[in-house]
Order: structure tokens, then C-alpha cells, then sequence
């Protein structure tokens, strides 16, 4: 008669452990009753005794979470078939099938999703924004699968924070690119299981530029100072500016202000200030206009002033207001008297501009002297004489450095006047009687004398004082 199974049953156990046990009745007597069991397809998750029936796992490891479908139905159903053992030997009608319960363990960590990932967000977005969400699953089930997530500890200033059930990360100040613009979040994904299965994995926030900083000078004002004479294109400074955002937003560009701003340029776009043209000695401010290249209406600008002094150079003479001086003084003029004015200008500034003045020809006898400072000429020390020298031509000089050819002269006609100062002077000392007659009349000539006076145009008086005795 033919074996029936009357029992099977089945438990999740370890390698070489009894998982469960099948039983078949056969009412015939002797080897004709006596029954043979086996596993019929064959599975290598489990062995069977051929005798008692008793079901064990062969030590193939048993996983709950195999993805392999066919080793998944042969971990939880053993297909067990029963022959007797007479002549000929009789299978049984139907097979037996064991459903195993894989009992689950905490054997799987937490996988993520979606890390490792970059994201990318724009700056100044209000403080609680969503950044990213974080997936992560276990294969594991009930609390062994149940998935929570942190974020490892020394975040910078920890500006962000995760939900602990969803994954959601949000942030929890205004980010700033500036400040910081990548994070490095480590997000820890653990079970509930025990002892509890975590995994690790890093999400990356790109923080995005905004244009929300200005351009800025460091510093803000300058003060230079360069002589007149500098050639074109000299270096005049160096401004130092920065944008701290980037790209378009950081992109600069600029114009000059100013009342002066056309002797200036820029040379390069590294903001150096060159000379354009010739300068002249003054004082000039420049306002320097930097304006970022960010999105239309949204643009930022920053400004700095350049103060800059040109310094005077000694590259201009004096020149005399005239061509030449005349001046006619009496013989007799006093010692200090003023005799004429001269009178120089010098373009240059300050000490440049300053001008003295000397006598450097027609004074060898000291006739004259000249105020160095505002060039008064003045009688000197040795009185004039008419009647040795009825002019003087003098060269006067002005000047502004003892060295050097900032110079020029100019000549001084000093033409002196007669003054009634000399006494006539007889040209004999004596006169000879002439012989004259007893008889001579009234009137009648005896002799001529004569004078003579270094004056001019002076009128000499002769009176003839001639006594005769008889």
C-alpha cells in the first residue's frame, strides 16, 4: 500500500540544526511498510534523514534577504517525498511541501539611496529651507529595518539639522557663500535592531553665489604724490579692490570721476593708475566707480578716492616783467636812496617760485646795490659822479637757486644829472700885464681871461676888477 504523509512542519534554524520533521504511515508489514524519505527537487539549504524523516540545514548559509528568487523559494519550501522499501517499492501519492519561516536577524546595514550626492543651493535662503532628503533602507524587518538618521557631530556651526524619521535635511541659518560655501554633511543611517547596524555616507551642499556682496577698496582713500615731470603712462597707484562673490557677480568694471580725471587712466585691469598727459603742480581727487557685472537691476558698485599731489619741479625761470630799466637820478643822491624797481616772476610753486635778484656786471666801483629779495636798486656806497660817469648800465639777474640755469638777467640804464658841485676853474693861474698905451681910451681891451666849470650849462659870472695909476 502506498506511504501517506501525515505531518509536516518547519522552524528557522541555524546550520546543522533540526528544522523540522516529516512523518508518512504505511500499514503494510515488515520492509513493505518500512519507509524511505527524501528531497525531491534536491535543496542544498537542507538535508533529510531517509529514515526518521527529521529535516536539518546543511550549513549553506540561510538569508532571508536573498535576492536570488530561486534560492529564496528554496530556503523556505522543502519538497519532501516517501517510498516503502518493499518489491517493488511504492512512492506515495502526493508529496509533502515544508514551509520554512526564516526567522529575520539584524545581518543588514542600512543602504543609502541617494548618497553619496552633491547638492546645490542658493545662498540667503531663509534660516529652516529644505536642502535634501536622505533615503536609506534595510532589508532587515520590524525594528531590525527600521531606519533613523543623525548627522555626525562638529557640523560647522551645525547649520543644519535632519529629521531623524524622514531624512529631511534643513538648514538652520542663512547660508553664506562667503563664509562657507561647501559643507560636508556625514549622515549616520542606523536600525533599531540589537545590536544596532548603521552605515555612513557624505552629502555635499554647493552653496550657490548670490550678488549680495559689494565691490570694496582696501583702503578706501589713497594719497600719492608725484612730481610735475613724471613721463606718460607712470605708475601712479596701485588700487586694491575685491568682490568676494564670483563669476558674472564678481566681474568688475569701472569708470573715473573727477574734476582732473581726464590726466589720469587706468593702465591695466588691475586698477593701476598711469599719467595721461603733462601735469601741472595741484592737488586732484579722482572717485574711482567699481560695478559688478551681476544680473540687471541687482548690479552692486563700491567706490574709492585718490587724492593726488603733484609736486612743483624747478623747470621754470624767472622772467623779467620788462624788456629793460631806465632810471635818472641826481649826482648828489643820497647812500640807500631808491633808485628803480625790477621786478620777475617765476611759474614754478613755493621755494621753486621764489625769486632773488643780484647785480652781476656794471657795478665794479659799488655805485650801486640791489635788495636781493624784491630787487630795489638802491645808490651803493661810493657816491655818483656826473663828471666821471654820466650813465651806468648795470646787468641785474634773477634767479631762484644759487646752481643751476633757471635764470635770466636784465639790463638797468641808471643815467645820473649834473649837479652845481665843481667851482670854476681859471685856465692860467696868472696874467702878464700887456703892454697898454698911457693914451688908450675908455673901452679899450687890455686883456681876456678865462674859466672853465665841469658843471653843464652853467653860468659863470666874470667881473674885471682893473685899476690904473698915473
Amino acid at each position: 500500500m502506498k506511504p501517506t504523509v501525515s505531518l509536516c512542519f518547519a522552524y528557522l534554524l541555524l546550520a546543522d540544526i533540526e528544522a523540522g520533521k516529516v512523518v508518512a504511515f504505511d500499514p503494510d508489514l515488515a520492509e513493505n511498510g518500512s519507509l524511505v524519505y527524501s528531497i525531491r527537487p534536491p535543496n542544498k539549504f537542507y538535508s533529510l534523514n531517509s529514515t526518521t524523516g527529521k529535516i536539518r540545514t546543511t550549513g549553506v548559509v540561510l538569508d532571508r534577504e536573498n535576492p536570488n528568487p530561486q534560492e529564496a523559494e528554496l530556503m523556505r519550501k522543502i519538497v519532501v517525498s516517501v517510498t516503502d522499501r518493499g518489491r517493488p517499492p511504492l512512492r506515495a501519492t502526493s508529496s509533502a511541501t515544508v514551509f520554512v519561516n526564516l526567522l529575520d536577524l539584524n545581518d543588514n546595514d542600512p543602504t543609502f539611496q541617494n548618497l553619496p550626492f552633491i547638492t546645490e543651493i542658493p545662498e540667503g535662503l531663509p534660516a529652516g529651507s529644505s536642502v535634501f532628503q536622505v533615503v536609506a533602507i534595510d532589508l532587515d524587518k520590524d525594528l531590525n529595518g527600521q531606519v533613523t538618521y543623525r548627522m555626525q557631530v562638529g557640523m560647522p556651526r551645525m547649520d543644519f539639522v535632519i529629521n531623524s524619521k524622514t531624512g529631511l535635511i534643513n538648514s538652520t541659518t542663512i547660508l553664506d557663500r562667503e563664509r562657507i560655501a561647501e559643507y560636508y554633511l556625514r549622515v549616520v543611517a542606523s536600525d533599531a535592531g540589537e545590536p544596532s547596524k548603521s552605515s555612513t555616507s557624505t552629502l555635499t551642499v554647493r552653496v550657490l553665489d548670490v550678488n549680495d556682496e559689494n565691490p570694496t577698496f582696501f583702503p578706501a582713500v589713497y594719497n600719492v604724490s608725484l612730481l610735475e615731470n613724471v613721463p606718460r603712462d607712470f605708475k601712479v597707484v596701485r588700487l586694491n579692490c575685491t568682490d568676494t562673490d564670483m563669476g558674472l557677480n564678481a566681474e568688475l568694471s569701472y569708470f573715473i570721476t573727477g574734476r582732473s580725471f581726464h590726466n589720469f587712466r587706468v593702465m591695466q585691469r588691475d586698477l593701476i593708475v598711469g599719467t595721461l598727459f603733462s601735469l601741472r603742480p595741484m592737488t586732484q581727487t579722482l572717485c574711482f566707480v567699481l560695478t559688478d557685472n551681476g544680473p540687471t537691476g541687482k548690479r552692486r558698485t563700491g567706490t574709492a578716492t585718490v587724492h593726488i599731489t603733484v609736486l612743483d619741479v624747478n623747470d621754470n625761470r624767472p622772467i623779467f616783467l620788462q624788456s629793460s630799466y631806465e632810471a635818472t637820478v641826481p649826482e648828489d643822491i643820497p647812500d640807500y636812496s631808491s633808485i628803480v624797481q625790477v621786478k620777475a616772476m617765476d611759474a614754478d610753486e613755493g621755494v621753486n617760485g621764489r625769486v632773488w635778484y643780484r647785480i652781476v656786471r656794471g657795478n665794479n666801483f659799488n655805485n650801486f646795490r640791489i635788495n636781493p629779495s624784491n630787487g630795489l636798486v638802491m645808490r651803493g656806497t661810493r657816491p655818483l659822479d656826473r663828471e666821471q660817469n654820466s650813465s651806468h648800465v648795470l646787468e641785474v639777474e634773477a634767479y631762484n637757486s644759487e646752481q643751476g640755469p633757471m635764470r635770466s638777467s636784465v639790463r638797468v640804464i641808471v643815467y645820473v644829472e649834473d649837479v652845481n658841485d665843481e667851482l670854476p676853474v681859471f685856465t692860467q693861474r696868472q696874467y702878464n700885464r700887456l703892454g697898454l698905451r698911457e693914451t688908450a681910451g675908455i673901452g679899450t681891451s687890455v686883456a681876456v681871461v678865462r674859466a672853465t666849470d665841469r658843471d653843464t650849462a652853467s653860468k659863470m659870472t666874470k667881473r674885471e676888477n682893473l685899476d690904473y695909476q698915473n
